[in-house]
């Protein structure tokens, strides 16, 4: 990923510009993975909705903060510096990797004694002996079915606000941005201990709610204030789902298969984006933003029934 940014320069034409962008995917993908599987390892199972809320936080603040740095760049240098300067960002991210040792951690805190050492040799054999179960985790499934609708109607608003707001005549629209993530930081830091401590359920009600308030409030606003009433619908909704789905996924999924069940999981919420900002922008031209998020509220909805009919089940069973 680093290296395909810097790699940038040298873009002079749009099919090596696609085919960086295709290794910046490729990077993406894997770190990303990887990352969400070690914090599904290292976290307490108990504690599981938190930590995830936790790791979100970080990529909130993330995102909230890349690209108006980008912006700044663009605007009071040029794009080479911008690259440059964003090569040097993602390579200290390969110092602090270097840093993350908890595979070690878990080989040396072992009591080495002939006992133990024949149950890791038994324990390492039927490993092997396993069959390979695929790229796909079977157990991630009917949750990534649900994430599915949840990202394939979050991926409007992601996509379209800028235009949007000039549809509308709403002036410092980038404001919604500010408050969603704001919302989201805070949402997060409380919404992962009501999961694990009450239920999923005592979380993902009010997360339903107000996710669903968001494109009711942005199918008729017509002024920045309730705009900016939806970025909080949309920090606290999505900030409570998004997080709580992925603590779900790991919990169903074998500790052996997290990674594949991590990688099944971001996959779905790349195949909604992409699948809902393909969609959305057709429905726009036929029939304008009420329409699009109108017809969001009713993928919530499906994905209400989903969750009840799909998951509520297993997420007991799981629990007892």
């Amino acid at each position: 990923f680093s290296f395909s940014t810097l790699l940038l320069l040298t873009a002079t034409n749009m099919y090596l510009l696609l085919a960086l962008r295709i290794l910046q995917g490729v990077g993406l993908s894997a770190y990303s993975t990887a990352l969400g599987t070690i914090i599904s390892d290292i976290v307490p199972t108990q504690r599981i909705s938190e930590g995830v809320g936790y790791f979100g936080i970080s990529g909130t603040i993330s995102m909230a903060v890349g690209p108006t740095l980008g912006l700044y760049l663009c605007e009071k240098f040029n794009y080479h510096i911008t690259y440059i300067v964003v090569f040097f960002i993602a390579m200290s991210s390969v110092i602090f990797a270097s840093l993350i040792n908890y595979e070690r951690k878990k080989q040396t805190s072992i009591n080495t004694s002939e006992e133990d050492l024949s149950v890791i040799h038994e324990y390492g054999v039927k490993l092997k002996n396993q069959p390979n179960k695929g790229f796909i985790e079977k157990t991630s499934v009917k949750p990534c079915i649900v994430l599915f609708f949840i990202v394939f109607a979050i991926s409007a608003v992601f996509s379209f606000m800028p235009i949007f707001g000039q549809t509308r005549n709403i002036d410092n629209i980038g404001l919604f941005f500010t408050f969603y993530a704001v919302s989201m930081i805070l949402s997060r830091l409380v919404t992962g201990k009501i999961a694990d401590r009450y239920g999923f359920m005592k979380a993902f009600l009010p997360g339903i709610i107000l996710t669903l308030m968001l494109f009711l409030t942005l199918s008729f606003a017509h002024s920045l204030p309730v705009v900016l009433l939806a970025a909080v619908f949309y920090g606290v909704g999505y900030g409570t789902v998004q997080p709580l789905m992925n603590a779900i996924v790991i919990r169903l999924s074998p500790p052996e298969r997290r990674g594949a069940a991590n990688a099944t999981y971001y996959a779905t919420m790349d195949i909604g984006f992409g699948a809902g900002s393909f969609v959305w922008g057709a429905v726009s031209q036929i029939g304008g933003f009420t329409v699009v998020f109108l017809s969001c509220a009713l993928c919530i909805v499906i994905w209400i029934l989903g969750y009840f009919l799909v998951l509520d089940k297993e997420l007991h069973q799981t629990r007892s």
